[in-house]
């Protein structure tokens, strides 16, 4: 999920997450299948002037498979042009709403 008050930041934000999730997944983590959807936006897109994106990863939730996301959560993170967005993964969402 990404989250923040510019929409143009949090879509830029959410596509370099999604090309560095296939890049990642197509090198290093090659081992791990997965299918990913989006970045979309949610039914509820804004919530308190806070714009929200999401990307849903079909996988198998491996301790290898969360060392992945983890690993791409705080390498875009650490990108200063999306100091604006957060960033949070739910590994077993109860719903997509």
């Amino acid at each position: 999920l990404f989250i923040s008050q510019s929409q143009n930041d949090i879509g830029a934000c959410a596509e370099a997450f999604f090309n560095k999730l296939v890049e990642t997944n197509g090198k290093e983590y090659s081992d791990e299948k997965i299918i990913v959807l989006g970045p979309m936006a949610p039914k509820v897109s804004k919530i308190n002037d806070q714009y929200r994106m999401r990307i849903l990863i079909k996988c198998k939730n491996s301790p290898r498979f969360r060392e992945m996301v983890s690993v791409l959560i705080k390498e875009i993170q650490n990108n200063k042009m999306f100091n604006n967005v957060f960033i949070s993964a739910d590994m077993n969402p109860e719903n997509l709403n």
